[in-house]
């Protein structure tokens, strides 16, 4: 059985068929399809006592962590991304270490950002100082005003770089460069920087046919800022509900912005899916046309059949005058007859008369040469 499956495996990857893009990609070498410039990454949507957290490895010597069976050293839970969003917080500045007030633009805008918009645009790193050193020793503070972006960043007027929020006509906010995190816990990273582009998000779809409170509690955790995901209802489905019912309009402008193609794939998802489901109805029926060979012959013979020649228009039988008096005849179709004049009928039979004449004095004249009557 494993060797037949490795037949089929390799008979697949040999005589499959495949685009003209992959063909390219497959004779360059030097262009690795496994490898892509855009980064990735997985966004838990589920309700926290449905999320699975993962293990992070401690440092044996600090003692800190939990023994976990079957597994050496010491582990702690790894903050998700959700509990990263809740912890969000504007970056002090060097020379006050205090919290920035929360009435500064700065603030607002972090209020008013979606946890979609959070995970794209924002990654843990460790404090890198931007600003080179010159020749001289001295620090130079970096050039903000370039007007080309480098490869793979994005325009300084792209909409990535300003707040995205469910009301067009609001004003535009630049998101801030560096974020930090409350309560940060053992080997998190202090410091969020703002990507040059953004990562794409992946997630498990939820179908509102199957479970609508997990479908509105997920356009919720993505598209509609938060600070604790308590606010959003998980365990009440019916205010769970309401609340997105409330603010459905505001989630579908920051959907459509945050996510431009998503709509354009889900439409093609269900366009898929009910072809698919018409062609499970119409299956057989179609399967048994197809087969049919009576049928087959009969197109066979249509096929073949020629048009009806145009010398017989006039004798259509369907042209008959069979309509009752009072009603409204259909317009029939006619081929004029182009008669030739009279002097030209004269002229005609005249020749065809004088040609008959000929043809009978001519074997009446033959009849009288003896030499013609012993042949004949």
């Amino acid at each position: 059985m494993r060797q037949k499956c490795y037949e089929m495996a390799n008979r697949f990857l040999t005589h499959r068929q495949i685009g003209e893009c992959e063909a390219i990609f497959k004779l360059c070498a030097h262009m690795k399809m496994t490898y892509s410039s855009i980064g990735t990454i997985f966004v838990p949507t589920e309700p926290k006592g449905q999320r699975r957290q993962f293990l992070q490895r401690q440092d044996p010597d600090s003692g800190q962590g939990f023994e976990v069976e079957d597994k050496k050293g010491r582990f702690l839970e790894k903050p998700d991304l959700i509990s990263k969003y809740e912890r969000r917080k504007l970056l002090p500045s060097r020379e006050n270490e205090e919290e920035m007030p929360e009435n500064t633009e700065d603030a607002e805008t972090l209020e008013q950002m979606s946890f979609c918009q959070f995970v794209k645009m924002y990654e843990g790193r460790g404090w890198q100082d931007k600003r080179r050193t010159n020749d001289e020793g001295e620090t130079e503070e970096p050039e903000d005003d370039e007007d080309k972006p480098e490869e793979g960043e994005l325009a300084k007027e792209d909409d990535f770089n300003y707040l995205i929020v469910g009301n067009s006509g609001a004003r535009r906010r630049k998101l801030p460069h560096l974020l930090t995190l409350e309560d940060v816990m053992p080997g998190e990273p202090r410091i969020l920087h703002k990507r040059t582009f953004p990562r794409a998000m992946r997630f498990f779809k939820k179908k509102h046919e199957r479970n609508p409170h997990l479908f509105y509690f997920t356009e919720l955790v993505l598209y509609h800022p938060f600070r604790d995901e308590n606010e959003l209802f998980p365990e009440d489905p019916e205010k769970c509900q309401e609340l997105y019912l409330k603010h459905k309009d505001e989630i579908k402008y920051v959907k459509a912005q945050a996510m431009p193609f998503l709509e354009s794939v889900e439409e093609a998802q269900l366009i898929y899916e009910e072809m698919k489901a018409n062609e499970k109805q119409e299956i057989e029926d179609k399967m048994g046309a197809d087969l049919d060979p009576e049928m087959e012959q009969e197109i066979a013979d249509l096929d073949d059949l020629e048009e009806e020649h145009p010398d017989y228009y006039h004798i259509d039988p369907d042209q008959l005058d069979d309509n009752s008096v009072g009603e409204v005849r259909p317009r029939r179709v006619f081929k004029k007859i182009a008669l030739p004049d009279k002097d030209a009928q004269v002229t005609y039979q005249m020749k065809e008369n004088c040609k008959k004449w000929l043809q009978f004095s001519a074997k009446e004249s033959l009849k009288k040469i003896p030499l013609f009557r012993t042949l004949s």
